[in-house]
């Protein structure tokens, strides 16, 4: 799901990764306030005008997400012009940002304007830069986006604060009275930045090799984003060592020269297939009223020996148990995680992890899917 940022509740500190990147010239305007604290990227260097910074969630898992530039629904914008979080912490990372301040360098509580640090054609710089838009009465609050403008006396300034706890907050700040914005603070006339899940029937789809949205009512393989060696579609296999009364084990074939791979259902728990949206998996094959169980993915136990938690089958569907997984959008397709809203024991998982990456163990001789601590697994999803 998309989330924009509502202008009423601040439920996102911030902090920021540095990069290397040139900026024009910052507008020079005098100021009697007293030189306030530098802001603070992750490495605890000052925030420069000449840099660029991708700003993230102070909070991991399914409460993390990086800030990115995408596009607005309904919009009739030539260029993206939505300012949206991701929904998660696994997967892609947010768009690089510039702060151009008003005078000198980027301190709290001071005027500024945001900036997506993309290359982007003439007619779209515009809108790279953050403004604040109109109050939507739907969702009783002003959604950014882009289109504003730098220096100019309108509503495109934004301020930092310290947190309460850690990190830092966005703030709003027009300048001039006549802009909307009823829940702004009398004095200051500043309202906290924070998330709104926006237009719900209209999250990104997850589409198939050939370009179609993934639905729930085809059959798909999972195949792999490389060739070759590196390829090889995911199949149901024997787990080795394993009691269990049919195949169990989610395995994936050493090359794309292969056997073609089991074909799988995408079962979500609420209607429409998308990106970060949950759901079960299941092979959809023919068998045993006994084995039907064995067609349903879950997670198994933590092996100390492949140093993974790995995946098998004998899960079940709509319950809350280890057989929730996500689709996240990747640089080569897609990457496959866990979202498990109870506890399973994985040492390598960081304390408050919710979303976990599927990657490959090999075991006896063949790739076995399973909860990795590094290099997830990217896929694609072929209709049958």
């Amino acid at each position: 799901m998309k989330c924009l940022f509502l202008l009423c509740l601040c439920l996102f500190p911030i902090v920021v990764f540095s990069s290397s990147f040139t900026s024009q010239n910052p507008i020079e305007l005098p100021s009697a306030s007293p030189k306030p604290n530098p802001v603070l990227d992750t490495n605890g260097n000052e925030l420069n005008p000449n840099s660029s910074y991708r700003i993230i969630s102070t909070f991991w898992g399914a409460l993390g997400g990086d800030v990115y530039l995408g596009k607005s629904p309904r919009s009739s914008a030539p260029c993206l012009d939505g300012v949206f979080r991701y929904n998660s912490d696994v997967g892609t990372v947010g768009t690089p940002v510039r702060f151009i301040p008003l005078s000198g360098g980027i301190f709290e509580d001071q005027l500024m304007n945001l900036q997506f640090n993309i290359a982007t054609v003439k007619l779209c710089v515009s809108y790279t830069i953050w403004k604040a838009g109109n109050l939507n009465a739907y969702y009783r609050a002003m959604l950014l986006e882009t289109g504003g403008s730098i220096g100019q006396v309108d509503s495109s300034y934004f301020k930092i604060v310290k947190a309460s706890t850690f990190g830092y907050n966005l703030l709003y700040c027009p300048i001039t009275r006549p802009v909307l914005c009823p829940f702004c603070r009398g004095d200051d006339f500043c309202a906290k930045v924070g998330v709104i899940n926006q237009d719900g029937r209209r999250r990104k789809p997850v589409l198939d090799t050939s370009g179609k949205e993934v639905t729930s009512h085809s059959s798909y393989r999972i195949i792999s984003a490389f060739w070759g060696a590196l390829g090889g579609d995911v199949y149901l296999g024997e787990s080795p060592n394993s009691d269990a009364p049919c195949p169990n084990g989610v395995f994936r074939y050493n090359s794309d020269r292969g056997p073609r791979g089991t074909p799988v259902k995408f079962i979500p728990h609420s209607e429409g297939m998308s990106e970060n949206k949950l759901f079960n998996i299941q092979f959809d094959i023919p068998t045993f009223r006994l084995c039907v169980k064995y067609t349903i993915w879950k997670v198994g136990d933590y092996n100390e020996t492949l140093g993974g938690v790995l995946l098998e089958t004998g899960g079940s569907i709509g319950q809350r148990d280890s057989s929730y997984f996500k689709i996240v959008p990747s640089k080569l397709g897609y990457n496959l995680v866990l979202c498990d809203p109870t506890p399973i024991f994985c040492p390598f998982c960081r304390k408050g992890q919710l979303c976990v990456n599927v990657g490959v163990v090999f075991q006896d001789g063949r790739r076995r899917l399973a909860l990795t601590k590094d290099q997830p697994l990217d896929v694609l999803f072929e209709e049958i």
